[in-house]
């Protein structure tokens, strides 16, 4: 397995632990989760934590909810894990409280609903351990894993597989803002290969300094990738200037983000000198 992966996947379970804490416990009581052994045979990292304020019942209590651990009443009802995998991780759409700390809860997409507590439903709703999910689950899109399970003293608690993967994903927001438009960009990093990213772009600001601002885009125009990736497209060392439509979204995750893609590469011009980007620029 990619270190990188490992690691990603480590942090994502002990991120879901102290925000699963915190939600349940308050945020004056803390989990800290350390790498005890790596097990031979099937590729096995056993966990410990240590953990203060609320002591070892409280930090059973959210293991539990969450779906890490098993061994008490909790594992009979409907944990975190079990709720991303019967609902498909889709949104919620109507919660209903009954019995008191339990909820009937119907997501898009899902016709059946699903009876869970509301430790569990606050879980699911925060943006964070989705977040912190996602991590968890990334070595999964390599083709040499095929499940992640959590097993405690020998028992198996859960297991997400490969085909579960999408059903925690961090859910895409509406956008705050977008729009598509078209303007003049200079590229300021290619990718020779023909792929979607790994490209930069900027509007030429300061370019009489030669510090353009730039910033990351995604390419998805086929025809263009596909003709620099022959070389029928010069993309110069000196400056290559696109006459491109775009899409700008700004969306509010954990904090404002904004991504830009080229959707049609109009034209192509090849940098000079600084004049004529500054014409070019500021022509449209």
């Amino acid at each position: 397995m990619d270190i990188e992966e490992l690691a990603t996947s480590l942090l994502g379970i002990s991120a879901v632990l102290e925000h699963a804490n915190s939600t349940i416990c308050g945020s004056y009581s803390k989990i800290f989760t350390k790498v005890r052994s790596f097990k031979p045979g099937s590729f096995e990292v056993e966990l410990a934590s240590i953990f203060t304020s609320n002591g070892a019942e409280a930090f059973a209590n959210v293991a539990s909810i969450v779906g890490f651990v098993g061994g008490s009443a909790l594992i009979l009802r409907k944990n975190l894990i079990k709720m991303f995998k019967q609902s498909k991780g889709e949104k919620v759409l109507t919660k209903k409280e009954i019995n008191g700390n339990n909820y009937e809860i119907t997501f898009e997409n899902c016709s059946n609903p699903m009876v869970v507590t509301d430790e569990v439903l606050r879980l699911y709703e925060n943006e964070k351990i989705r977040s912190d999910f996602s991590r968890i689950v990334r070595p999964l899109k390599s083709e040499n894993m095929s499940d992640i399970t959590f097993m405690s003293n020998g028992i198996e608690c859960e297991k997400i597989s490969k085909d579960e993967v999408d059903y925690f994903k961090t859910p895409e927001k509406d956008p705050l803002e977008e729009k598509e438009s078209i303007d003049y960009f200079l590229i300021t990093q290619s990718n020779f290969e023909g792929k979607q990213f790994g490209w930069r772009i900027s509007f030429g600001d300061s370019i009489s300094d030669k510090k353009p601002f730039d910033f990351a885009v995604k390419i998805s125009d086929d025809n263009f990738l596909q003709m620099v990736k022959k070389r029928k497209i010069k993309i110069s060392n000196e400056g290559t200037i696109i006459k491109a439509k775009y899409r700008k979204t700004i969306q509010k995750h954990e904090r404002l983000s904004v991504s830009w893609e080229i959707l049609d590469v109009l034209d192509t011009f090849e940098l000079e000198h600084h004049e004529s980007i500054n014409k070019k620029l500021n022509s449209f």
